[in-house]
């Protein structure tokens, strides 16, 4: 009985590590196109971002750098203000290397607001001479990791453009009480 318990064991062992799940896994067709951190080297730094956008009257930002950061977020986070001006914007711009159609694209960023005032992520797509996009309120008190997403669909894209837009409550002066943090912006391609 011993030996036949044994056998039945050793049986049922063999079947199980034999067993191989015939289902296949996706494979992973995420491409980075951006990934950037407010920090180079240990310092503070814009690398890649403009600011101030000439255009519609946008003004440039008023920023600093922060170390309050998000957990894994390098050493510095960007730091806008409320503007002084209707409205301030940093602007990032990523050209694709080969135009594409069809493909998704996902921003992924972190951000926590101390404003009294509205701030937003604009993810906007250009082909050719026209674009379309989406926006995304940014207004939590603590870190929080948050996405926007685009679909190209049949249209070629040929780049790919993210603006921090921060609208002022008053046409005053620069409240550096009231900002909102920024870090980890990164582009993904899938």
């Amino acid at each position: 009985m011993k030996h036949y318990l044994l056998f039945i064991i050793a049986i049922l062992f063999i079947m199980f590590s034999c067993c191989k799940d015939s289902s296949t896994n996706p494979t992973n067709n995420i491409t980075v196109v951006m990934d950037t951190h407010f920090d180079n080297q240990g310092q503070p730094s814009l690398s890649g971002w403009q600011d101030g956008y000439p255009i519609y009257g946008r003004r440039k930002s008023s920023y600093s750098f922060s170390n309050d950061i998000p957990l894994n977020g390098g050493i510095w986070s960007l730091k806008v203000f409320t503007p002084d001006s209707f409205e301030s914007i940093m602007r990032y711009a990523v050209r694709l290397p080969q135009p594409t159609q069809s493909k998704r694209y996902r921003l992924i960023f972190a951000s926590k607001s101390l404003l009294n005032s509205y701030c937003s992520i604009q993810f906007q797509a250009f082909y050719g001479t026209s674009e379309e996009g989406a926006f995304y309120g940014v207004s939590s008190p603590f870190w929080k990791q948050d996405s926007v997403y685009y679909n190209s669909n049949d249209k070629t894209t040929d780049s790919l453009v993210v603006y921090i837009n921060v609208y002022s409550p008053s046409n005053n002066k620069i409240d550096t009480t009231k900002y909102v943090l920024f870090n980890e912006f990164k582009i993904e391609e899938y």
